[in-house]
């Protein structure tokens, strides 16, 4: 009965990913995102950046990563990375989603990068942990390859989108003790803050199970479920869930309308900043969905924040 619920979760969150993407093929769907992004899209005449392209960090199939060097810089001074994470509802998607962003941060003198993580299919399983575990993999690839040509890392700031938001809050939050470059601050969009059952419409035993299974890529018994065993699991993959008085500053944004993204995962994250006494900034786009397509202004003022970001909480100064 658990495999059956495991594989009509994975068959729903395969089924949410292509109605997303397919939704997102639309012509006024792309104006729209493409209109909503105008605040960090670079000229494709301006050479702002050389790119290293498809860097494996492991041996994980498709685990690779874009590198994004300024094309303005001095060997001699010390740059800062930021890590763009890619969504896709943990089973697709891709690292050209970070080309924008990356050229963005490219061009204030900041190295960027982009990375490809161990995608779940019902063929290949992965997990969190797996994916995670990639992006450690990934940040200590970026470390020593810039080494080698004689850029030196010596700060960072994770960033993502939707399930790439999720990995690049716990990279901050749970990972940033193990990580080959220190994490300052994080900033991402609409990605999902803790795992509960109940708050993603988990509320019998046998669902959450299903639910827990699925993101740790175990099977967990009955007994786990009702002695509360799993809470403990879930909270470890669950970002909120591992905020401390130590965590870093935080910048977030979600859409109003969001449909995919239970509107409580925000809550979760605001109150679990604020508990702890965490600095973070909440860009609301009061007409978009989990796209974020609806709402240019509010972008650029997201973007606008994370300049801010940038210039307070890295020492290596572009601008």
């Amino acid at each position: 009965m658990i495999t059956l619920y495991k594989i009509l979760y994975i068959i729903l969150c395969t089924i949410t990913f292509i109605v997303v993407f397919t939704v997102s093929m639309g012509h006024n769907f792309r104006k729209a995102v493409h209109k909503a992004n105008e605040a960090i899209i670079i000229d494709s005449n301006d050479k702002e950046e050389i790119i290293h392209r498809d860097i494996k960090y492991n041996s994980g199939e498709n685990c690779g990563y874009d590198l994004y060097i300024p094309q303005k810089h001095s060997d001699a001074r010390n740059y800062s990375l930021v890590l763009f994470i890619h969504g896709g509802s943990f089973t697709g998607g891709d690292k050209e989603e970070g080309v924008h962003w990356c050229r963005y941060y490219a061009s204030k003198g900041r190295v960027a990068a982009s990375v490809n993580y161990t995608l779940h299919s019902t063929e290949k399983p992965s997990n969190i942990n797996i994916m995670s575990n990639d992006i450690k993999d990934c940040v200590k690839s970026i470390k020593e390859y810039c080494d080698s040509l004689g850029y030196s890392i010596d700060e960072m700031a994770t960033t993502g989108v939707s399930a790439g938001g999720c990995l690049a809050l716990l990279y901050a939050y749970r990972d940033a003790e193990e990580s080959a470059i220190p994490v300052k601050f994080v900033f991402q969009q609409t990605g999902p803050t803790a795992f509960y059952g109940e708050h993603w419409g988990a509320h019998s035993d046998s669902t959450k199970i299903a639910l827990a299974s699925a993101l740790l890529g175990m099977e967990l018994s009955d007994s786990t479920i009702r002695n509360g065993e799993y809470i403990s699991m879930i909270e470890d993959i669950s970002p909120a869930c591992n905020i401390t008085p130590n965590s870093v500053p935080t910048l977030c944004a979600y859409g109003a309308n969001d449909k995919i993204v239970p509107t409580n995962q925000k809550y979760i994250l605001f109150d679990s900043l604020k508990t702890h006494g965490v600095p973070y900034v909440y860009v609301e786009f009061p007409n978009s969905g989990h796209a974020l397509a609806n709402d240019p202004d509010s972008m650029a003022a997201y973007v606008r924040h994370a300049d801010i970001f940038c210039n307070r909480y890295f020492k290596n100064k572009t601008e």
